[in-house]
């Protein structure tokens, strides 16, 4: 029960710290945003592990990357 409220509360952390240029994939959704569709632009898409502190860390830093770069891509985030 302790890990499923630790995810929880770490899911609703990351929804925070997520820029809104960043999109949050999941396994239903990873096929079908990059290999399916959006081809129009390369991915870079950051696949973290929710109980890693460096991960944790890093969000926070991909979300300014995205925003920083003039090259039209797709910025991604993919819980492992």
């Amino acid at each position: 029960m302790k890990l499923i409220i630790i995810a929880a509360l770490f899911v609703a952390t990351l929804s925070h710290t997520i820029d809104p240029k960043v999109k949050q994939l999941t396994d239903d959704s990873f096929d079908t945003q990059i290999q399916q569709g959006k081809g129009d632009k390369p991915w870079f898409v950051m696949f973290y592990a929710p109980w890693c502190g460096h991960c944790k860390k890093l969000l926070p830093t991909w979300g300014l990357l995205a925003n920083a770069l003039d090259t039209p891509a797709h910025f991604a985030v993919c819980d492992m």
